[in-house]
């Protein structure tokens, strides 16, 4: 009795499977594109939902690196002023703003809003805390005051730090990568 196997057909299959695999990749990787090119406007709803912050200033201070299927979203620890958080000043309360939604809007009775050194529009308070100094530059060089300092709001490192933010980015991300996975391989 002779016993015969085939193994062309093996090999048709590992070729097929192969072939499969390539696809696959190629799916991972379109899909870690598409999730890069969406997480930061994600990011932006998500902040401006708890946050009084220009959607613009969100996204410059933000980025999306990509490394093979790596996607990291990253926010910047550059100081976000108050006026990026709609402060409005009056000479009866001060400076009044709203940095969260939750917490509402906040009255600085001492504060102002001013040019800084370097032509800037920030909101500052004097600082009570430092003695009078001799001041060594601006509109009142010479005289002795109180120095004064900006007041900053949080940055866009510290909302994406939020744990709820990253759970709901993440969340986003996954079904994301699902759907857009899904969709690749349908295309196979």
């Amino acid at each position: 009795m002779a016993f015969q196997i085939d193994a062309r057909g093996a090999y048709r299959a590992g070729k097929r499977f192969k072939s499969t695999a390539q696809k696959l990749a190629q799916a991972e990787e379109l899909a870690a594109a598409t999730l890069a090119r969406r997480i930061v406007p994600e990011f932006v709803r998500d902040a401006l939902e708890t946050h009084n912050i220009k959607a613009a200033r969100v996204r410059e201070s933000s980025g999306v690196r990509r490394d093979g299927n790596v996607v990291t979203l990253t926010g910047y620890h550059r100081g976000t002023g108050l006026l990026q958080f709609s402060a409005k000043a009056s000479r009866a309360t001060g400076v009044t703003v709203t940095v969260t939604h939750a917490r509402g809007p906040a009255v600085l009775r001492h504060a102002f809003i001013a040019l800084g050194l370097s032509d800037n529009k920030h909101v500052f308070e004097r600082d009570v805390s430092r003695p009078k100094r001799v001041m060594q530059k601006g509109n009142y060089k010479g005289e002795r005051r109180q120095p004064i300092k900006s007041i900053y709001g949080p940055s866009v490192a510290q909302i994406l730090r939020n744990p709820a933010r990253q759970e709901r980015l993440r969340n986003f991300a996954q079904k994301i990568l699902s759907s857009e996975i899904r969709r690749q391989l349908a295309r196979l």
